[in-house]
């Protein structure tokens, strides 16, 4: 992942604002928001960091037989739970697992894990294998993304996509010597991993009767070696085929979690999908704000005297930005283990994962709702179309 500061977009946060008010939640005791924020536009990225993540066997922290205390999230009475003990579960399981950097001896475990998992969900999960050079030493490495389809025979789809591989070096690591030292990665490629098991577990609850949902674990996020321009592997090689998936329309809209365990949780809406994807992702932040969510509306207050450090940040969603599909980012990149040795079980947060799914889950529902809508409202106007928005694919 590349990153740039870059300055929230003023007209964005105004509309959002505009729209919580609207639907009644100053009664929440949020009025504190229409405080004066200072923005601006938002810009492409000029210059970057690099993001990756890869592991070798480290000792791990012990597992915590009770999940991190809990932010309170109010739910809806019609929504499903997130369960958090479980995806805490989730979550040192794989960690505890191994490394998932590409060449680590541990990947084939770690994907067959990962597939019972979405299995025992409901998902119908295949494996997207290819095979990508790396351009230092010029070996071929085996990448896989694993794809979970859930209410497989919808024509309106959504992916929840997140990296599951790890980072090969540490190269912000303070102690010199271990920057070319694989990661553990318990916040960078695994806390999305163990937020979309969840919610994968959740779906069949939800009883969308517009939607589908595939859950997609892209792999190689992390590919390359630090300065290089070669990350984000495997959903730009999805992104190249999408018709394997997509033989007719594309994605209605894609939703990337990464980095979302931090014990700190703050997402600052990201630049490019407030640029490519408005609607998208006014949609979740104000479901976030809907819900209280804390890490979501600190993400467009701020925390007095400091401003969020919003970006625009090259990750997993950018390939679907390409093709003009609405995508999204959430991520918390103000993390100060970022590709350090730091990154470990003791850095994350069950509250945090909770914050997300619970989130996600509120979004699908809300995307649902649109989707019943849209497709009742064309089949009324033009009987003779299918009951469909999306756009055809390329």
């Amino acid at each position: 992942m590349d990153s740039t500061n870059t300055r929230v977009d003023q007209s964005w946060i105004q509309s959002l604002l505009g729209q919580v008010i609207f639907t009644g939640l100053l009664s929440l005791g949020l009025s504190w928001m229409l405080r004066p924020i200072s923005i601006g536009a938002a810009t492409p990225p000029s210059t970057s960091t690099s993001h990756s993540a890869q592991p070798q066997t480290q000792p791990q922290t012990q597992p915590q037989t009770q999940p991190a205390t809990s932010v309170a999230v109010t739910e809806t009475a019609a929504s499903p739970q997130f369960d958090e003990t479980r995806a805490w579960r989730d979550l040192y399981e794989i960690v505890e697992r191994g490394q998932r950097y590409y060449g680590a001896p541990k990947r084939p475990e770690a994907i067959q894990a990962l597939v019972g998992h979405l299995r025992a969900a409901g998902g119908e999960v295949t494996l997207q294998t290819f095979t990508q050079r790396e351009p230092k030493s010029q070996v071929d490495y085996q990448l896989t993304n694993i794809v979970a389809r859930f209410n497989p025979e919808r024509s309106v789809r959504v992916i929840l996509g997140s990296h599951w591989d790890t980072r090969l070096w540490a190269e912000e690591d303070a102690d010199v010597i271990k920057r070319e030292l694989p990661i553990t990665g318990a916040n960078d490629g695994s806390s999305g991993v163990a937020v979309l098991l969840e919610i994968a577990r959740q779906i069949q609850a939800l009883q969308l009767k517009g939607l589908g949902v595939d859950v997609v674990l892209f792999d190689g996020e992390e590919f390359g070696r630090p300065g290089s321009q070669d990350y984000c592997a495997g959903s730009r090689y999805f992104a190249q085929h999408l018709t394997q998936y997509y033989p007719q329309v594309k994605p209605t809209g894609v939703i990337v979690i990464d980095m979302v365990g931090d014990r700190d949780l703050t997402f600052p809406p990201e630049q490019s999908s407030i640029a490519k994807a408005r609607e998208l992702t006014t949609l979740i932040w104000r479901e976030g704000v809907r819900l209280r969510a804390p890490a979501f509306i600190a993400g467009l207050r701020g925390t007095p005297g400091v401003r969020p450090r919003s970006r625009w940040i090259i990750d997993d969603h950018t390939p679907f930005q390409k093709l003009n599909i609405p995508a999204v980012l959430v991520i918390d990149l103000d993390y100060a283990q970022w590709h350090t040795h730091q990154d470990t079980m003791d850095r994350v947060s069950a509250a945090s994962l909770k914050q997300t799914g619970d989130v996600l889950i509120a979004s699908l529902l809300r995307l649902d709702q649109n989707a019943v809508n849209s497709s009742s409202r064309l089949s009324h106007e033009r009987p003779d179309l299918k009951p469909t928005t999306q756009h055809k694919s390329p």
